[in-house]
């Protein structure tokens, strides 16, 4: 049903298309399991792997280097691009927070970007836009108990 309804909502913002492309990305299913909260795990599972494309912020993604699994002090793990010879996450990638949340999406200049998905670790998951790593334009968040809203967002509210 949530997948039906994320379909529904990229046909409606229009310049949404769906990819399941990684770029020749490997996620190794060890690094989700390992990291992340059950709730966000199953959520992640049960709605398969989104990624999206963006034309216009995708060709700026091409000049990245790729990455295996870096966890910082805090706890948070990446997978994905980086700006070449830099400690910054630029391009797609997934990170995984310390309490067991998941963006997968766009980074720039080490933040959420563009056209994203977090799963948060209660299970409640926000499909759409993010700017400056906030949610951000049109966008749905979907809670465990079956509610959502669907609207434009703006700076995480």
């Amino acid at each position: 049903m949530v997948r039906t309804q994320i379909q529904t909502l990229q046909s409606e913002i229009g310049k949404l298309n769906y990819s399941v492309s990684h770029l020749n990305f490997s996620f190794p299913m060890a690094f989700f399991k390992k990291h992340m909260s059950e709730k966000a795990y199953d959520v992640f599972f049960s709605e398969g792997s989104y990624f999206f494309y963006e034309p216009d912020f995708e060709s700026s993604c091409y000049n990245r280097e790729y990455r295996n699994e870096f966890c910082y002090e805090d706890g948070t793990c990446f997978i994905g691009q980086w700006a070449p010879g830099t400690d910054q996450r630029q391009g797609r990638g997934v990170q995984i927070m310390p309490d067991g949340s998941l963006f997968e999406g766009y980074f720039q200049d080490d933040k959420f970007t563009h056209l994203g998905r977090y799963i948060h670790a209660d299970g409640t998951l926000y499909l759409g836009g993010f700017e400056e790593g906030l949610f951000s334009g049109q966008g749905k968040r979907w809670f465990p108990n079956g509610d959502y809203y669907e609207g434009e967002w703006a700076r995480g509210v």
